[in-house]
């Protein structure tokens, strides 16, 4: 998994890891086309009911900043693929396979993976309150260095 540098790869990686667990309680289908003719990377299909819950993955060195990740966190993964009224259930799921640090554009201060997990875990549960709780977002970080 540590060697694995494109979203691509990484997203059918993870797509078999979570088909192979699935339990019968779910189906897993990757770049589903969903709202204004933009793609999921994976999604996850209760088999009982018609709910949904869909998965955004962000390679951290592939050069995103923290801009960009706050981005995939509030317009690509909320504002965009939990539009869906039945996908009330949402995870930016970001790996890092080598040891980096991002700037903060307002303090100018590094921040380790961590603390990037950290600040975008805490604007989830913001998301989550002015959503009214209707939603259920988290953030997950996979450290693979």
């Amino acid at each position: 998994m540590a060697r694995i540098d494109k979203e691509a790869e990484m997203q059918v990686w993870l797509a078999k890891r979570l088909q192979e667990r699935a339990n019968g309680a779910y189906r897993v289908d990757r770049e589903a086309m969903v709202v204004n003719a933009k793609e999921t990377d994976i999604r996850l299909l209760s088999v009982r009911t018609d709910q949904q819950a869909v998965i955004e993955v962000k390679l951290a060195n592939n050069g995103y900043t923290l801009a960009d990740l706050y981005n995939a966190l509030e317009e690509q993964l909320v504002g965009r693929y939990m539009k869906h009224e039945n996908c009330r259930a949402g995870c930016l799921l970001i790996t890092m396979n080598e040891k980096r640090k991002w700037r903060d554009p307002q303090t100018g201060i590094q921040m380790p993976f961590a603390e990037i997990i950290t600040s975008l875990r805490e604007r989830t549960q913001v998301l989550m309150s002015e959503l009214g709780d209707s939603l259920r977002i988290d953030v997950v970080g996979i450290d693979l260095s």
